[in-house]
């Protein structure tokens, strides 16, 4: 027991100085529900606890990084809260750990609420398995789907680093919402293919600006001149 706590209270001593202090709050409370050894944490998971406690203990396990806690978090992805099945979709992802693509893809495909949804997408993209291309692509291009959703799909094709993406990529660069046409262009820039630039270019006459974003013409010319700049560094001749 004892054991367990300090292995909790240095990995919270390694958190970045913004957080550590919000983070030993949170254990504080761990520590007050009972939890005293890791089969304790997985407990108030998926117990009759309140929402935030769980979501709290979701975050612990996924900061742990023991598999153990891949079945709990996965209960919890098709928990009666919103709240908490947004949790530990990201919390999946953070586990690293790909036997989360499954309940992952699933719950990307059926969950009643956009925002786990979107959080799914994102997870997989962390995760960055080939496994989940078709169910990205797919939220990618649902004409009934939530733009957030489909935005995040966007940017989670580009961490799998498939080459696959690029025509799935291009083919929302004119679409009607201005969200998935950012994220479409972004996520074509982290592909770092140079020959994307003339299909990249129209769009610097796009100055529609999605919520919270900078101006699609404006992410156009840097994503232009990211890839063109990379460009140049690979054709450098040696030293």
């Amino acid at each position: 027991m004892a054991k367990f706590r300090k292995k909790m209270e240095a990995m919270v001593g390694q958190f970045p100085p913004e957080t550590r202090a919000s983070a030993q709050q949170d254990l504080e409370r761990l520590w007050q529900a009972g939890v005293e050894t890791y089969d304790d944490l997985l407990a108030v998971a998926e117990g009759e606890h309140e929402v935030t406690l769980r979501e709290i203990a979701c975050a612990y396990l996924a900061s742990l990084g023991d598999r153990r806690a891949l079945p709990t978090l996965a209960r919890c992805l098709v928990a009666e809260s919103d709240q908490l099945r947004c949790e530990a979709a990201r919390c999946l992802g953070n586990l690293g750990d790909a036997d989360a693509i499954a309940p992952l893809v699933q719950c990307l495909e059926s969950d009643p609420d956009s925002y786990v949804r979107m959080y799914a997408a994102h997870a997989l993209g962390v995760l960055a398995d080939e496994r989940a291309f078709e169910a990205l692509r797919a939220a990618l291009h649902r004409s009934d789907e939530a733009p957030h959703v489909r935005g995040m799909a966007a940017e989670s094709l580009a961490c799998l680093f498939d080459r696959r993406a690029i025509d799935e990529l291009l083919l929302v660069l004119d679409d009607p919402s201005a969200e998935v046409r950012y994220w479409a262009v972004f996520a074509l820039g982290q592909l770092g293919d140079a020959s994307l630039i003339p299909w990249l270019r129209p769009l610097l006459a796009d100055h529609e600006c999605p919520p919270g974003l900078i101006p699609i013409s404006q992410e156009v010319a840097d994503t232009i001149h990211i890839l063109e700049h990379s460009t140049k560094e690979r054709d450098l001749p040696d030293a």
